[in-house]
């Protein structure tokens, strides 16, 4: 079912740029849980997972007027594979940003949000951008055991040499998904389509378009109490399916002046993480890991290691007459050709020591 679902994705071209990212579209919190938590997604940080994640709040929120915020920032360094040492060919390495930010508007049941992500890499004088936007819109059934999302994004990729600048731009993306609740055990799904983007100037020596591949998803999370130590804690657990890209190539590799292919078959990313709220209302710690899966034929994949924690910082006034309890996230990545170690993430603190809930516990 799966594999025919991405297949229908794939279009047929004889040659795109290959657009994915060996940084996740998540939050500093979901870079300390080894980018999982599609199932636990709440709130301006879930958004980067799910869809759904601005209706998944506490049942005693639904009568308000509220919202979340978040904003993150990291830099990281990686080998590309392409000229790795490992691989006999010479070394190039690869310095990099990502920025992201979020937001959320609650009302009720239901809730939309919005969130902006920009990506930088950069080897000498060559360098690729990357943005994607997603504006999402999600609803929560009254009893709670149901949330449902869906959105809408876009993309965009600039490719700058000393002998090509060109930019390809695509608006074509959804995206859908649902979670189920049932006492602290929750299954999310998530579909988001592939986005076909075309440059803005067109000539024989640039392909003809850039994809964004096609994404299905599968988590399961649980949250409660630590049966050992009787403090709040959940565990994440995700499954992401990249669609193929027929006539794929590296970006990093045209970026090179090589013709590499990237992205030709369907691969899996499997995800795990946990968290713990070590001191109630104050401090929580993060873990996890991930594999990033070969999308080229030159690159093998790469297990990650993850760490993280969160401080809750003071309250502002906010919506309504309510008060935002604002929190700063730290978290690392780490694998072998690729750091990710100054990864800082502000945003809303979310206990897991009160309730009851929708969905996961905040």
């Amino acid at each position: 079912m799966l594999l025919a679902l991405l297949s229908v994705a794939t279009a047929q071209q004889e040659a795109a740029v290959e657009l994915s990212r060996s940084v996740p579209l998540v939050s500093a919190e979901g870079v300390g849980m080894g980018s999982a938590g599609l199932a636990w997604a709440s709130g301006a940080k879930g958004m980067f997972a799910h869809p759904a994640a601005p209706a998944m709040r506490p049942v005693e929120s639904r009568a308000h007027v509220t919202g979340t915020v978040t904003a993150n920032i990291s830099t990281f360094s990686q080998l590309t594979g392409i000229g790795a040492q490992d691989f006999g060919l010479p070394k190039d390495a690869w310095q990099g940003g990502i920025a992201n930010f979020g937001g959320t508007l609650l009302v009720n049941n239901g809730g939309g949000g919005v969130v902006l992500s920009t990506a930088r890499y950069s080897s000498g004088d060559r360098e690729i951008r990357s943005k994607e936007t997603h504006y999402l819109g999600a609803w929560s059934w009254t009893d709670g055991n149901v949330v449902f999302g869906v959105g809408y994004r876009t993309a965009t990729a600039r490719l700058s040499t000393p002998t090509l600048d060109v930019t390809y731009r695509g608006r074509r993306g959804f995206e859908t998904g649902v979670v189920l609740c049932a006492g602290g055990w929750n299954l999310a799904l998530l579909w988001r389509s592939r986005i076909e983007a075309s440059p803005r100037i067109a000539g024989d020596d640039i392909p003809s378009i850039a994809v964004l591949p096609a994404e299905f998803s599968v988590g399961g999370s649980w949250v409660g109490l630590d049966p050992v130590t009787g403090l709040p804690a959940r565990l994440a657990i995700d499954l992401v399916a990249l669609g193929a890209v027929e006539g794929g190539v590296s970006v990093e590799g045209l970026a090179m002046g090589l013709d590499v292919a990237k992205g030709q078959e369907i691969t899996m990313s499997p995800r795990v993480g946990g968290e713990l709220e070590i001191l109630p209302d104050r401090l929580k710690i993060r873990t996890g890991s991930w594999y990033e899966p070969a999308r080229s034929a030159l690159v093998p994949g790469r297990l990650h290691g993850t760490a993280g924690f969160e401080v809750k910082l003071f309250s502002v006034p906010w919506i309504a007459g309510r008060e935002l309890p604002l929190s700063v996230d730290w978290a690392v990545d780490g694998a072998r050709g690729y750091r990710n170690v100054a990864w800082v993430g502000f945003g809303t603190w979310r206990s897991g020591r009160t309730g009851p809930w929708i969905g996961p516990r905040e």
